[in-house]
């Protein structure tokens, strides 16, 4: 007999208690033989009868859905309308038993998997891998009648939650279960349970879809029939077995063409541990690839961790991904539903129960995924229903954890590399997904999962405070940006675009790259440990696997060795390139603005400032910022480390400007920036050509970028196809709009859009000089 029911037997002997009466929770009738059988064996100590039958047991099926629906949930009221105020309920389940979760998740543990799945859902009539040795006995906290009559009373009275005594004690008994659960298999198994039922039951709701009722003059019926469906899409139902299920899966795709272990850090695990544990909690991660959806779940399972619900796409809920996907806690979610006052209403209660309960949410906050490799401009929908949800629910210290996810090599850089060409995306099917499946064969590296410090909202905001909503993404992104790491393949990429058309030999490579490394160990910048000259082998690995797959070139003669980027593999390089751009971006500005500072005729200093504040102000569609003063200080503390007075020399003449660049080497201006510029470039280009007073809308103006850009790569005004891209065009669009060069507030903007290029060709020339510089200063160690 386990500890666990002898305490409960004595809570009987030694209190007030005089009966006792069972509630089975249950999901097939092998589960209650079980339990029937082990109760008469551990039943001479119970009093008041020496032998157990039927008047004791309460079946209560709720782990199965479709059970569940015909029991609806409720304890037998004859059995609980005869028991006494003082009898004691106690909850009982029966569970598989507990597997190794460090083994090997092989196609064989799988099936195992599998097929204790769909005995846990009453699928199969026998389950004979359900012997003795494999049953677990689960006992909840009881308590007595009278105790939860006495609950059921002060609930009603607040106007809240079950609708009958039956329902509350239902819900009561699951959830002692769920907690004992917890206790004996871990943190990984904490789900919410009824959530549609419980859902329905808030006053809140039922008040709003009243209102909505008077106001649009659709009856409270016709709103809840479309709420239920609603909810049947929205609601996700995770539970124990799909978590294991899923486990195996996400494990099984993730490692595929990765390294099984993901690179993660023990202060983020632990940090995540300590959060979601204490706060209600938001991961907010970067979006690169379809797998980034299973890195989060993944981690948090290996590390025994509560899920996170995942908001995901519906276009991703095709046959047999939106079923699974729900078991395993992912919230499919219509793209577009700002129209739909009743989807919005649902889904907002939907994320109060959530927080209300502790369940963290899981999303990627820029909304789909980046095509160019860095950030992209975060979408505000999912954070403003997240922030609505708080405040209706009053939840305070909302703990958002930024979540960068990496990859050392990306298979799906080549379908953006064509989307970015202004090709179509493929649309998602089972089709499509086969397809994607065969192509994570490929060797890839390593998956990167890095945790920024918490942004913590210690009261709700309102969400229609845009700056406020604003104010909270660009933090996430900035943590993200700071944590993700520099890996080979990002910095190989920075330094032969930098240096194309020109290849570069193994040892100009490594001489490029040396620099670069201690660069970034003096800034404390994350990077990979294949950076670790002392075990080097696992660097050369990615290596090689960029030369196999095409995105590096290697002419061999001997003693030749020379590396490059062909020019059709720009686009995917400048994707790697651009995960890294962030960490080079103080840097590149300042080797920017000292030219500027450097040609100055007067004041080189406030040249050199003017020159940030431009540069600045130039990208900030495509960066993320710190606030302008953390920012300018980030520069100043750039140029300190390596002329500590490079302020008061700069100030002393604008001859000083070309030394203190001589001491900020290594440079890194071209290979950041130059494929942006040349992109702006190429945008101003198109508006200079356009009448000043016709209206250009951003789809023409992208699609004309897009054959100007060819046109002006084969006449090599421009250095590299990475520069024809549509994400940047859209970007160079919202600059331009922003500065009144195209939009209804327009107007005559000839002269300004003809400085608007007279300044990106400055620009370019300027980039011109950093390459030159950085070339000779090579050449002169060669």
């Amino acid at each position: 007999m386990s500890q666990r029911m002898q305490d409960e037997k004595d809570k009987v002997q030694t209190g007030n208690t005089t009966s006792v009466l069972f509630i089975i929770d249950y999901a097939a009738k092998t589960h209650v033989e079980h339990i029937l059988a082990w109760l008469r064996d551990a039943e001479p100590c119970w009093p008041p009868q020496p032998q157990y039958d039927d008047s004791l047991l309460v079946f209560l099926p709720l782990n199965s859905k479709r059970i569940s629906r015909q029991a609806k949930q409720q304890v037998n009221a004859a059995a609980l309308s005869s028991a006494e105020p003082a009898t004691l309920l106690v909850p009982l389940h029966a569970l598989p038993a507990i597997t190794d979760t460090g083994k090997q998740e092989s196609t064989t543990y799988l099936r195992s998997k599998a097929q204790r799945f769909v005995s846990n859902l009453g699928l199969l009539k026998q389950a004979s891998h359900w012997d003795a040795t494999e049953r677990i006995e689960l006992v909840g906290d009881s308590a007595t009648l009278a105790t939860l009559a006495d609950e059921f009373e002060r609930q009603s009275s607040a106007g809240s939650g079950a609708d009958t005594l039956n329902s509350y004690i239902a819900a009561k008994a699951r959830l002692a279960l769920d907690i004992a659960e917890r206790k004996l298999r871990g943190r990984r198994y904490k789900v919410p349970r009824q959530v549609a039922q419980k859902l329905k039951l808030r006053p809140a709701l039922r008040d709003a879809i009243d209102a909505m009722a008077s106001k649009t003059g659709t009856s409270a019926e016709k709103l809840w029939q479309r709420a239920n469906k609603i909810m049947d899409e929205l609601v996700a139902e995770p539970n124990p077995a799909w978590l294991d299920l899923l486990a195996a899966f996400t494990k099984k795709m993730l490692s595929m063409g990765y390294e099984q272990e993901l690179a993660t850090r023990p202060e983020d695990i632990d940090l995540i541990s300590r959060t979601v544990d204490k706060h209600p909690t938001a991961f907010l991660w970067t979006h690169k690839s379809y797998l980034d959806g299973m890195v989060v779940p993944h981690v948090l399972y290996q590390h025994d961790l509560p899920p996170a619900h995942t908001f995901g796409g519906l276009n991703m809920a095709f046959t047999g991904m939106g079923s699974s996907g729900r078991r395993g806690g992912i919230i499919f979610i219509r793209r577009t539903f700002n129209d739909d006052e009743l989807y919005k209403l649902i889904l907002r209660h939907y994320i109060a129960y959530l927080l209300e309960n502790r369940f963290p949410f899981s999303w990627a906050f820029e909304g789909t995924r980046s095509r160019t490799g860095k950030l992209v401009p975060p979408k505000y929908g999912l954070l403003k229903y997240l922030l609505d949800a708080c405040a209706a629910s009053n939840t305070k210290d909302l703990h958002i954890l930024p979540i960068a996810i990496n990859y050392d090599l990306l298979g799906e850089v080549a379908d953006h590399a064509r989307e970015q060409a202004g090709m179509k995306k493929t649309a998602e099917s089972l089709g499509w997904f086969v397809k994607y499946y065969r192509k994570l064969r490929t060797p890839m590296g390593r998956i990167f999962m890095d945790v920024g410090q918490p942004i913590v909202l210690r009261e709700p905001i309102e969400s229609d405070d845009f700056d406020a909503v604003a104010k909270v993404a660009f933090q996430v992104g900035v943590e993200a940006n700071r944590v993700s790491p520099v890996t080979v393949p990002s910095l190989v990429a920075l330094v032969l675009l930098g240096a194309a058309p020109r290849a570069l030999s193994g040892e100009n490579l490594s001489r490029s790259i040396l620099p670069l490394l201690d660069w970034l160990s003096a800034r404390k910048t994350p990077m990979s440990s294949d950076f670790d000259i002392s075990a080097p082998e696992h660097g050369n690995a990615i290596l090689k696997i960029m030369l196999n797959t095409g995105l590096v070139s290697l002419y061999e003669e001997e003693p030749v060795r020379l590396y490059s980027i062909k020019p059709e593999q720009q686009h995917a390089a400048a994707y790697y390139r651009n995960t890294i751009a962030h960490h080079f971006l103080h840097k590149a500005f300042t080797e920017l603005a000292l030219i500027s500072a450097e040609n100055a005729q007067d004041q080189p200093l406030d040249a050199f400032w003017q020159e940030i504040d431009l540069l600045r102000d130039l990208f900030k569609f495509e960066f993320f910022y710190t606030p302008k003063d953390t920012f300018a200080e980030h520069i100043r503390q750039e140029l300190e480390l390596s002329v500590s007075d490079w302020e008061t020399s700069l100030s002393n003449g604008s001859s000083n400007a070309r030394e203190l660049f001589k001491a900020s080497a290594p440079f890194v201006a071209q290979g950041t920036l130059r494929q942006f510029v040349e992109a702006y470039w190429v945008g101003a280009s198109v508006l200079c050509k356009a009448p000043a007073n016709e209206t250009i809308e951003k789809k023409a103006f992208v699609s004309k970028c897009l054959g100007y850009g060819q046109q002006a790569l084969l006449q090599q005004e421009i250095s590299s196809s990475a520069s024809v891209a549509k994400p940047l065009f859209e970007n160079c669009y919202a600059l331009a709009e922003n500065r009144k060069l195209v939009g209804e507030e327009a107007g005559d903007c000839s002269e300004s859009r003809q400085q608007f290029r007279q300044q990106l060709r400055q620009l370019l020339g300027t980039l011109d000089t950093v390459k030159a510089r950085a070339l000779d200063a090579a050449t002169r160690h060669e």
